[in-house]
């Protein structure tokens, strides 16, 4: 600085703005020369990142955060839900599918007394989890009414592997489980899982 020079010490035109509700100002008022800004982030629960901006006088400070507040999957459990697979479903309209396969009881009592519920709308576990011998999937976080067996969004598509049966043409038939739901009294001998993808791992 010059000799006799003055620093700028021009009012602030303005208080520090957050340009969206889930970024809070906690300290930052206008006044002369540097200051602190303090500010906080609101968790994310949606299912995609967002990008925020934060107006310091001319100057903007974009602020970018991951879904779900940060993690974008659920680290499973290392317990193999299902005894064996009955089969895989057509996809719904939103391209999802089940995975229907047979529970023990044991399994099944410690499935319904997990605290495990999802973030936000399709929450899902992180890479592929073992659901069934030999099964891997991109699985979903179930929904409450999903962990009582309640599908309705596959109304149709969520077949009963009681019914099985040959088609006209040797293929083989099933009965849909009326309005997507599968039966307390078949419960968990019959239960489904929804899931993006499966893979069979293993000797074919």
């Amino acid at each position: 600085m010059a000799p006799g020079a003055e620093a700028d010490r021009s009012p602030l035109p303005q208080k520090p703005d957050a340009r969206v509700p889930w970024l809070i100002i906690n300290r930052g008022e206008s006044g002369l020369a540097n200051g602190t800004i303090q500010y906080s982030i609101v968790a994310n629960q949606s299912d995609a990142p967002r990008t925020g901006t934060l107006t310091i006088n001319d100057q903007t400070l974009s602020v970018a955060q991951d879904a779900g507040g940060g993690a974008t999957c659920v680290t499973a459990d290392s317990v193999v839900w299902f005894e064996s697979m009955y089969y895989i479903s057509n996809p719904n309209a939103a391209g999802d599918r089940l995975l229907v396969g047979k529970m023990s009881m044991e399994t099944f009592f410690r499935f319904r007394s997990l605290a495990l519920s999802p973030r936000f709308p399709n929450d899902r576990f992180c890479g592929q989890i073992m659901l069934a011998p030999g099964v891997t999937a991109e699985a979903y976080v179930p929904k409450a009414e999903e962990r009582t067996g309640n599908f309705s969004a596959f109304s149709g598509l969520l077949l009963d592997p009681a019914t099985a049966r040959p088609g006209p043409d040797g293929a083989t038939i099933m009965d849909p489980f009326p309005g997507g739901i599968i039966p307390m009294s078949r419960q968990p001998y019959t239960f489904a899982w929804r899931i993006i993808s499966a893979t069979k791992v293993g000797p074919n």
